[in-house]
């Protein structure tokens, strides 16, 4: 079992602390009683629409420029309100989260019409790419990383399959997660929610060694700032790509 995963750090909200706190059994008396992450999502977990098109307006890298997401945040703390009451640990509260996010997102004929298939729909999930840096020192910035993230839903009227593979790596486990894309390459992608990490790793405790965990990217967003009031030196980008989520053969 993963440590509490760390939801995306963005200026708009206290920065994020990644505790280390194991999810099994950790009860909510001692969740409260310490400074928790913060998320830059809503309690349900959707991400507002604002996808990279080839109409986004772009900047001199050849990168779409940014927005800022002004929702109010996800906060941890909310884990131990009315919504969450049955749960009895960190690890249930964050299972009934993600469900509440798959009602949102989901028909139930998805999950139905593809069990007797080769490719068996498991839920949504959604991931993110975050890169930093000073805006002296652009040539810090991961370009090609957010390059090869940022028009992944582009090209193709099926959507672009990213996949974990078991017998690619040694540990599938690790954060982030390394999908890789049909044309050889790879990427370290990290679960945008804490339930987005659970249902990857649960799934690939599952997988066969003839499946792969696949995603089809639906939707890719990017936002950001070239300073903030803080410093206004410090950029960031987060990239948050919805999927589709699949297993299926190798």
């Amino acid at each position: 079992m993963h440590s509490m995963p760390r939801e995306p750090f963005s200026p708009l909200t206290e920065k994020t602390t990644h505790l280390g706190l194991k999810l099994t059994g950790y009860p909510f008396n001692q969740l409260i009683s310490v400074q928790v992450f913060y998320s830059t999502m809503s309690l349900g977990g959707i991400m507002a629409s604002h996808p990279v098109t080839p109409e986004s307006p772009f900047d001199d890298q050849g990168l779409p420029l940014p927005y800022v997401r002004l929702e109010k945040p996800f906060v941890a703390t909310e884990y131990a309100g009315p919504e969450y009451k049955e749960a009895k640990a960190l690890e249930d509260a964050i299972t009934l989260r993600g469900a509440m996010a798959q009602i949102e997102r989901a028909d139930p004929q998805d999950f139905l019409k593809s069990q007797d298939s080769e490719r068996i729909f498991i839920g949504y999930i959604d991931l993110f790419l975050q890169s930093t840096w000073l805006i002296y020192e652009l040539a810090a910035r991961a370009v090609e990383k957010e390059k090869a993230v940022a028009f992944l839903a582009q090209g193709t009227t099926q959507g672009t399959e990213i996949y974990i593979d078991i017998n690619q790596q040694s540990n599938c486990n690790e954060i982030p997660y390394v999908f890789h894309l049909t044309d050889g390459s790879s990427l370290p992608l990290e679960p945008y929610h804490d339930y987005d990490d659970l249902l990857i790793e649960d799934q690939l405790n599952k997988l066969a060694m003839s499946q792969r965990l696949v995603g089809i990217v639906q939707e890719v967003d990017c936002q950001g700032e070239n300073g903030i009031a803080e410093d206004p030196d410090f950029c960031w980008r987060i990239y948050s790509i919805k999927t589709a989520g699949y297993i299926c053969r190798c």
